[in-house]
């Protein structure tokens, strides 16, 4: 296929930081790290950073499934999937597809196909050049991309992803690169088909990288199912093997540097050893992981919800079933990586599928629920058909996209980053009242975690720096709104009580050198325009995120293009209430957690 590449850029851009807090903190950068896109290092922060996020608004990801190839003949119509909440129109946020199909209808003669399963390079890019139409026309709310694709069963390549019905499939070691054949003819034939399929789907996804947008991938989707032929019968650590295999092929032989690579969990009537061993030896490992997914589709026959406090929760063993989800879920969000619904919907099986105002099952209100049960949730990837967010309860669809808590595509920030650890820091002032600082303690110092206002039991002020590398932003953009998220930490003695907050900001750094203390430093001066904000109320509540959204002023001295940095600096309007107490607030920094850290969402065009 002739193919012409279009430039897209994602709207979300450059960021970089550390981790978060289930049983474990989300590392601080996704796979492959040191040669990943700027666009995937963005979209990884901007998913790590929707953990627990709901009391600073927009956390949970709205996905929907466009359909595979078969949906594709009369094209992706994103503009179905809209709901109009009054006043506009609100997309999802994020769109995708599936590569691999039982082909139903011939593409080129639009005649009643053999019903094989297929998977064609034509085919693939057909796909791409509609996701990236949609990406590109809907810029600046530009929606993420979500792309499912798996190699066929090498020894059947016509059963997809099943097993051999025969059982005549090999194990997955055969499939292995570093694997000695001995010059089996026949298993180096295997082999090669199914590095074939996957060299196939590489050429394929270099579509999305040409174009600037980053993906998330599912490469061996729904892994834990009897229906699949990389589970059924297979080896947990021969799995690890290929999956790593697989990983080093597309980015390191193929050189895809997009790709956000998701291990997704088949939930569903799961326990963490339902019929099989448990999943967690079946993980490939952090190195190889940047994402972590359920496929979360509701049994009809099991109450997850409360109809009287809508109280959601996973299924405990039911006595007749042995069913019990909540392991999976629960192994899911202990590994140290964001957490989403790779797959979101009323279960296949209900006999009320075609008339979905009959259930509750995978509602709108189900969501909500289970996103209060679950505030690890990043994103939730509504399938096609009935299970599509329109499709769900039809009046309660405009409450939904009106959440607080539901990123829609107009929600998405063009640029995103948490803010540099080794630039952020506190600084004291000299003596009471003086105006003139004193110390300062930064990156290197053990307390940096800290970001402190307030005064000491000296009655000396502590005002503090925020850093952040604005180079993201492309110089010719026009900022259109801009809002700075930080999280408290602790407070000493409440703080300062209703004593309201104020932020400067400065183009650039207020100093020649990083954190400065003394007489001319960052306490109080710093060369050229600075831009105020005041009367910004502090949260009363540790753990909780203040969002400011930033007035024309400042907004407008946020730095732009090569080299830009912009730094905030933090501090209470009352240099002291003079009580000879410590009174004062700490905040996260940018070598907390990563979704801890001070982060700073600018939208533009």
């Amino acid at each position: 296929m002739k193919k012409s590449f279009l430039r897209a850029t994602l709207a979300l851009c450059l960021c970089l930081s550390v981790s978060s807090a289930f049983a474990a903190d989300y590392l601080s950068a996704p796979t492959d790290s040191a040669a990943a896109t700027v666009e995937k290092k963005n979209l990884y922060t901007y998913l790590a950073t929707r953990r627990g996020a709901a009391n600073a608004g927009n956390k949970m990801i709205e996905g929907q499934h466009l359909g595979g190839i078969n949906d594709l003949f009369a094209g992706f119509n994103y503009d179905t999937h809209k709901i109009s909440n009054g006043s506009a129109n609100k997309f999802p946020a994020m769109i995708g597809s599936r590569y691999d199909t039982n082909l139903r209808v011939d593409p080129d003669t639009g005649l009643a196909a053999s019903g094989d399963y297929t998977l064609e390079l034509d085919l693939c890019q057909r796909i791409n050049d509609e996701l990236i139409s949609i990406h590109t026309a809907y810029a600046p709310n530009s929606p993420i991309v979500h792309i499912t694709a798996v190699a066929r069963n090498p020894w059947n390549p016509g059963e997809g992803r099943a097993p051999d019905p025969n059982g005549l499939d090999g194990q997955l070691i055969d499939l292995l690169h570093a694997t000695n054949l001995n010059g089996n003819q026949t298993k180096i034939a295997i082999r090669n088909q199914f590095w074939a399929d996957i060299d196939l789907i590489a050429a394929a996804l270099q579509d999305f990288q040409a174009a600037g947008i980053p993906v998330i991938f599912r490469p061996f989707a729904e892994f834990n199912q009897i229906n699949k032929y990389y589970w059924f019968g297979k080896n947990a650590a021969q799995f690890q093997d290929l999956w790593r295999d697989v990983y080093d092929r597309y980015v390191n032989h193929h050189g895809l540097h997009h790709l956000l690579f998701c291990w997704e969990v088949w939930v569903l009537n799961r326990s963490s050893g339902n019929g099989s061993a448990d999943i967690n030896p079946w993980y490939p490992g952090s190195a190889y992981v940047d994402v972590v997914a359920g496929s979360y589709y509701f049994d009809y026959q099991k109450t997850y919800l409360s109809s009287s406090t809508h109280v959601f929760r996973l299924p405990a063993y039911d006595a007749d079933a042995n069913v019990n989800d909540k392991p999976v879920h629960d192994i899911l969000i202990g590994k140290d990586r964001p957490f989403g619904a790779a797959q979101w919907g009323l279960n296949q099986n209900d006999p009320n599928k075609n008339n979905p105002q009959v259930r509750w099952k995978g509602d709108n209100a189900f969501t909500q629920a289970f996103m209060d049960f679950c505030p690890d949730l990043a994103f939730a990837y509504y399938w096609d058909g009935y299970q599509s967010v329109e499709l769900q309860y039809a009046a309660n669809n405009a409450a939904f996209v009106n959440d607080s808590r539901v990123v829609t595509a107009d929600d998405l920030p063009h640029y995103v980053a948490t803010s540099s650890g080794s630039a952020d820091g506190w600084l004291l002032e000299s003596a009471a009242h003086s105006g003139v600082g004193g110390s300062s303690a930064g990156s290197s110092d053990s307390t940096s975690a800290f970001l402190i206002t307030g005064d000491t039991s000296a009655n000396k002020q502590y005002r503090s720096i925020l850093s952040f590398d604005t180079s993201a932003i492309p110089s010719t953009a026009v900022i259109d709104s801009a809002t700075l998220k930080i999280k408290r930490a602790t407070a000493q003695n409440g703080g300062m009580g209703a004593t309201t907050l104020k932020l400067d900001v400065k183009k650039g750094t207020f100093n020649a050198v990083g954190l400065e203390s003394g007489s001319t430093g960052d306490f109080s001066t710093g060369g050229g325009t600075i831009g105020a904000q005041s009367n910004i109320v502090p949260p009363t509540v540790n753990g909780e995120v203040m969002s400011v959204v930033l007035n024309g002023t400042v907004r407008g001295l946020i730095s732009k293009g090569a080299g830009a940095k912009t730094q905030f600096r933090l501090y209470y309007a009352l240099d002291s209430d003079n009580n000879s107490n410590n009174n004062s607030i700490s905040w996260y920094s940018g070598n907390a957690a990563i979704d801890h850290q001070p982060v700073l969402e600018v939208r533009y065009h």
